[in-house]
């Protein structure tokens, strides 16, 4: 059996401590109350005033014993109660196993049952937090999925009407071959911003041609012009400031050229044009013309671009339609496509 002495219950260890400040050896409370009083006894019969003194240390003393007596009263009663040691020893025994598994001494385990607790707590309040987190998820998840699909069937809808009047237009810019298709695939796993669709933009150039990706059947400026007829399409949608058209003008002439030159004209309405173009039928509608010109030197090249007075605008345009049989007849054609302009 462990030393009861390692076991001895709180109460018998405070006994035991007063008993020991009470009697212990010559310097105990009662030994050094005894030698005083003696002392103040022996000044009394030389000193009558010393009666009041000698009766408080008499008093002193017959406490000090009585609580002296009520000590090894206590301390009897305990000893003779070996079930109440052996539960004491018993829970004793658990609390340093404790301590010993958690690593800390006996009278810090309440300090450290309270962090322990402290712990539980904060992750009992994050369950919780985790639990509404979850629960807000789901709301939006289930949001976002309602939106998606009915954002995904005006798309499906919206992509048929575009492509039919696409496809109207293209024999209007020299596409007359040409159709085009817009495809829409959904994947649910794949969500974002802008829902869970991938569209497509597909062509067939010519008869029994499959349809494949615009960008890589039609050539520069077939997606120039394919590109002004969706932005004509689309026209009070939402777009950038500014739109560049370059190559637009590649491979058309006569009619054509007019049309696609139309056509940036009505989208100018809306949005900023800039057109890169050889030919006046373009050139005569936009609203400024600049004028690219390069200067070859023996050790340089310089580029430069000049806004041009109406003057030197119709110069321009008599200089693209160089092909007429006198200078006169060209500065003739430029003034009416001008004319033909601001109408």
């Amino acid at each position: 059996m462990k030393n009861k002495r390692v076991y001895r219950a709180p109460q018998n260890c405070l006994i035991e401590e007063a008993m020991s400040f009470l009697e212990s050896d010559e310097k105990s409370a009662l030994r050094s109350l005894h030698l005083l009083h003696q002392k103040i006894q022996d000044a009394e019969k030389l000193n009558p005033k010393f009666k009041g003194t000698r009766e408080i240390f008499s008093q002193a003393l017959l406490t000090l014993n009585e609580a002296r007596h009520e000590l090894q009263d206590l301390a009897s009663k305990a000893d003779c109660d070996p079930e109440s040691l052996t539960q004491i020893e018993s829970r004793l025994s658990v609390l340093y196993d404790v301590a010993r598994k958690h690593k800390v001494r006996p009278e810090d385990l309440y300090a450290h049952f309270i962090e322990i607790k402290a712990s539980l707590d904060e992750l009992d309040s994050f369950q919780d937090q985790k639990l509404v987190a979850e629960q807000t998820l789901n709301e939006a998840r289930n949001l976002y999925n309602s939106l998606a699909k009915k954002m995904s069937q005006l798309r499906g809808a919206t992509a048929k009407k575009l492509a039919k009047a696409v496809n109207e237009m293209l024999p209007k810019v020299a596409l007359q071959h040409a159709e085009f298709e817009i495809t829409l695939q959904s994947n649910e796993s794949a969500p974002s911003d802008n829902g869970w669709d991938a569209l497509e933009f597909l062509i067939a150039t010519g008869p029994q041609q499959h349809k494949a990706p615009l960008a890589k059947v039609v050539s520069g400026g077939e997606l120039s012009r394919i590109s002004l007829i969706i932005q004509v399409l689309t026209k009070g949608q939402k777009r950038p400031p500014c739109l560049v058209f370059d190559e637009v003008d590649t491979g058309i002439s006569g009619q054509t050229a007019s049309v696609v030159g139309k056509l940036l004209q009505q989208l100018s309405k809306d949005t900023q044009i800039i057109c890169i173009t050889h030919l006046p039928q373009v050139a005569a509608l936009g609203d400024h013309h600049y004028l690219v010109s390069k200067t070859i030197s023996k050790n340089n090249v310089e580029s430069t671009i000049a806004c041009l007075s109406e003057k030197e605008r119709l110069d321009a345009l008599a200089s693209l339609l160089g092909g007429l049989s006198s200078k006169e007849a060209a500065l003739s054609h430029a003034k009416a496509l001008r004319e033909e302009a601001l109408i």
